[in-house]
């Protein structure tokens, strides 16, 4: 929808959806109704994981500073659920509804801030410059009227509603997607196995037990200065001219190269040292290849989609974020404790862990062939095109 009507009012509605599901959810009378809140304060959340790569985009033109904006959307984004746990484990314990009280609270805050953005969307951008130019002309209203009226058909909502399925069909897509959906599932999966772990092996209480997530966030402050660091150090490879920094896909997914076997090796740490005769700092500090794993992972992968897809890049992520929710939301209630139980803290990490060395090949799949899919993609063709004319345009104008 932001690649039709704009990104403002995305952002503006869904985040109003948000707010008001948030309070809902503080003030439900009984469990179907919070369930039904619940519901739509997820859809709410959802939008700005979609639509944050596309306004990127807009704003950042140059693949550098675009990089370094998602960078800090990625440690927001992962960082930010990791202090929810420990905000609830010491609010919420006698009153539960103090973390969603907390939650309105930080969603205050931010809406000064959003009611100032200004909407970045170049063809929403262009299109209210042509209705407001044409309405002292009667001819000029009626063509106007006219794309409105395509614009608002039923076939184009439908072409923009299935774009984020449409797209997920490419091979770019449909791994990542795959690859960051494992990572996704088992990050909030831990959410549910750090209480079994850390309570059950050591006795914590709820509060003590949800500050074993420290380690992760300082892992994924750490990407941070890997991808700082590995920015610049492909930026002077491009300036030397050196032929495999020309490459599009070693702009991003090397980091993923890295993140991918960081991650795995977390969850075999984790599985073998959380044992009682071992302290728990030793399996906590598994978080911070954890955290790293991730967050190098997501960063490279979205920022390969972001880059790829460009203008279409709302539609790339809101695929992975469709998919990685609706997934995790059936899965991680249904196994994690059935899984701690069941296969114990140190075979459950293996399976997990095991999984994910299937998934490490898929960037280094990319490098190889990620130029040749990118050519047989027809998004990217559509974007090269565009490219193409607006390079003829400007030419045009200088002769």
């Amino acid at each position: 929808m932001s690649e039709s009507w704009g990104r403002r009012p995305v952002f503006l509605t869904s985040f109003a959806i948000y707010t008001a599901f948030t309070l809902g959810c503080a003030l439900a009378p009984n469990w179907p109704s919070f369930l039904f809140f619940r519901f739509m304060l997820g859809c709410g959340a959802a939008a700005p994981q979609t639509v944050s790569g596309g306004l990127f985009c807009d704003i950042y033109p140059d693949l550098g500073p675009r990089g370094m904006a998602m960078t800090m959307l990625g440690l927001t984004s992962n960082v930010g659920p990791l202090v929810g746990p420990i905000i609830s484990g010491f609010t919420s314990t006698s009153v539960w509804q103090w973390q969603f009280w907390c939650a309105l609270i930080l969603a205050g805050v931010n809406w000064p801030m959003l009611l100032l953005m200004p909407e970045t969307f170049a063809p929403a951008l262009n299109a209210r410059a042509i209705y407001k130019a044409a309405g002292n002309s009667p001819i000029e209203q009626e063509h106007t009227h006219g794309i409105n009226e395509a614009t608002f058909s039923l076939r184009a909502y439908l072409r923009v509603l299935t774009r984020p399925i449409r797209i997920l069909s490419e091979p770019i897509v449909l791994f990542t997607d795959l690859f960051i959906l494992y990572q996704y599932v088992i990050f909030f999966l831990y959410f549910g196995a750090y209480p079994v772990i850390f309570r059950g092996t050591y006795a914590m209480s709820d509060g003590v037990s949800s500050l074993m997530f420290i380690p992760t966030a300082i892992g994924a402050v750490f990407a941070i200065a890997i991808f700082v660091a590995w920015d610049r150090y492909h930026k002077r490879a491009v300036e030397q001219r050196r032929p495999w920094a020309l490459q599009e896909e070693y702009r991003r997914l090397p980091l993923a190269c890295l993140g991918g076997p960081l991650f795995a090796l977390s969850e075999f740490w984790l599985g073998w040292a959380a044992r009682p005769g071992v302290h728990w700092v030793i399996p906590a500090l598994s978080g911070v290849p954890l955290g790293i794993g991730i967050d190098l992972t997501f960063l490279a992968l979205n920022n390969y989609l972001t880059d790829a897809y460009d203008i279409y890049s709302a539609s790339a992520l809101a695929s992975s974020v469709f998919t990685r929710n609706v997934i995790a939301a059936v899965l991680i209630p249904l196994t994690t404790s059935p899984l701690y139980e069941n296969l114990k803290t140190g075979w459950a990490c293996t399976l997990l862990g095991a999984l994910c060395l299937l998934l490490i090949p898929i960037p280094f799949a990319f490098i190889r062939w990620g130029p040749t899919l990118r050519k047989q993609s027809p998004f990217c063709q559509k974007l090269a095109r565009m490219k193409e004319e607006t390079a003829g345009r400007e030419l045009a104008v200088r002769i």
